[in-house]
């Protein structure tokens, strides 16, 4: 059987082996250089596909972070002017409280330099027995007194530890009160209650005594009842 075929065929054998080099060259030098051109072609452009997809979503990419960032800097920038505005509206609400209560001063400072040049110009006219019952019964505890003298700083120092707002207790101090004729009140506090000397201390209207007498008091348990007494304090 292999024979018969070779015997059919082995007289095409050169024109066979001919026409297949010759398809080989043509295919080598004419078609295959065509291909490859071809081939390369398009793998340039798949690269340059590529490299654009890869381009595009870089620039997405970097778009997408400078939107983030502008967005942050927006809300940054927002809040600063927020705050801002805040710090001015207190600033100016600040000013504005500062400026009534410069305003209240004022008229408080005015109300009572008013007041104190009215009493003085009352104190002028009244007696020192008129102004001894007027201090005397102003206020619940009333200490006539000298501020260099240590027994009235004594005594002063007992009714401190009870630790009293100044509205309940006022301190007459005659070394500095010039708007006093002091030397006469101390003539009528003589008259009244045998000696010059301070201080002179006052609860609730009484007359209590000296230094030694309002630290005895103090230690007997007696100061504080004469004290709440004073203040209605029961």
């Amino acid at each position: 059987m292999i024979a018969y075929v070779w015997g059919y065929i082995a007289p095409l054998g050169w024109p066979i082996f001919f026409a297949f080099f010759i398809s080989y060259m043509l295919y080598s030098r004419m078609i295959k250089p065509k291909l490859d051109e071809v081939i390369e072609a398009q793998k340039v452009i798949e690269q340059k596909k590529f490299d654009e997809d890869l381009n595009l979503r870089f620039a997405q990419r970097i778009i997408a972070v400078r939107q983030k960032q502008q967005l942050e800097h927006d809300c940054i920038s927002q809040e600063e002017k927020r705050a801002a505005e805040e710090a001015a509206r207190k600033k100016l609400k600040e000013l504005e409280e500062r400026e009534r209560m410069k305003s209240v001063l004022e008229a408080t400072l005015l109300t009572h330099d008013l007041n104190a040049h009215k009493k003085k110009a009352s104190d002028a006219t009244r007696s020192p027995s008129e102004l001894i019952d007027a201090f005397i019964s102003s206020k619940p505890i009333v200490v006539f007194s000298k501020t260099w003298c240590q027994f009235c700083r004594k005594a002063k120092a007992a009714l401190a530890t009870y630790r009293l707002n100044q509205r309940y207790y006022e301190y007459i101090e005659l070394d500095e009160r010039t708007d006093l004729p002091g030397d006469d009140i101390l003539d009528e506090l003589e008259k009244r209650y045998g000696s010059k000397s301070v201080p002179k201390v006052f609860i609730g209207g009484e007359f209590i005594g000296g230094a030694d007498d309002v630290i005895q008091l103090l230690h007997d348990g007696k100061l504080e009842e004469l004290i709440d007494n004073a203040l209605g304090i029961h």
